[in-house]
């Protein structure tokens, strides 16, 4: 299990996906996604709930509360 920041781009990463596609799929900036995955911002429940929908995660799986899936 690792934490949320790192979760979510190892996530992103395994599905290929860039950050700004990533962004544009849940309705934020490109940004945002990148002080997610650099720990300088924490989504709102909404957002983490649209991110792990997205990255085919649960939220604990997404906040490190659970194993993540394997790469799909």
């Amino acid at each position: 299990m690792g934490n949320f920041r790192d979760n979510l781009r190892i996530r992103r990463l395994q599905l290929l996906m860039s950050q700004d596609e990533l962004a544009k799929k849940i309705g934020v900036t490109q940004t945002t996604i990148w002080l997610y995955e650099n720990g300088e911002a924490t989504p709102k429940l909404e957002i983490a709930l649209k991110l792990a929908k997205v990255l085919g995660m649960t939220v604990e799986q997404l906040a490190g509360d659970e194993p993540p899936k394997a790469s799909q």
